[in-house]
């Protein structure tokens, strides 16, 4: 098994390891920014037209609401997120890789790639699983013991 075998096997799993960074990185729009330009025109825009005044004070108000909402949404998700410690990410990771694996096993076993990109599935799998089993761990742990910490007797105070 040549070099251009082991790329062509990993390619599958480079392209979804892409495709989930690209996810990751979707932002949407900036509130603070728009914010601050509709202020901008607020206080460029003439004393005389009120109703103007009054509708776009209406937007930048929603605006403002919005994003406390949304920091208020955010910092919920932060809390659930640290108390699960990413067990939810890695089981989905070791299902994902279980299924392309399963998937995987039923194309043609004469593809030269085929060999290399199921060792590396199985790779995949296997590390993603003991993180899954790591993570759920520490989450049973940590929900048992009230989010303490627990020291072993023997260990030093830091």
């Amino acid at each position: 098994m040549g070099w251009a075998n082991v790329a062509m096997g990993a390619a599958p799993v480079a392209a979804g390891a892409l495709v989930g960074i690209v996810a990751g990185n979707l932002r949407g729009p900036n509130l603070r920014e728009m914010i601050s330009k509709d202020l901008d025109l607020l206080d460029r825009m003439p004393a005389d037209q009120v109703e103007r005044r009054t509708r776009l004070q209406a937007v930048v108000d929603r605006n403002i609401d919005g994003l406390i909402e949304a920091h208020e949404r955010t910092f919920r998700l932060e809390q659930a997120a640290r108390a699960s410690r990413g067990f939810g990410r890695d089981l989905t990771i070791f299902v994902a890789a279980l299924l392309f694996a399963f998937v995987w096993w039923h194309v043609g076993h004469d593809k030269q790639h085929w060999p290399s990109t199921f060792v590396v599935l199985i790779a995949v799998a296997a590390v993603s699983g003991l993180r899954a089993v790591r993570t759920g761990y520490l989450a049973i742990r940590a929900y048992l013991t009230g989010g303490r910490r627990t020291r072993s007797a023997n260990s030093l105070p830091h």
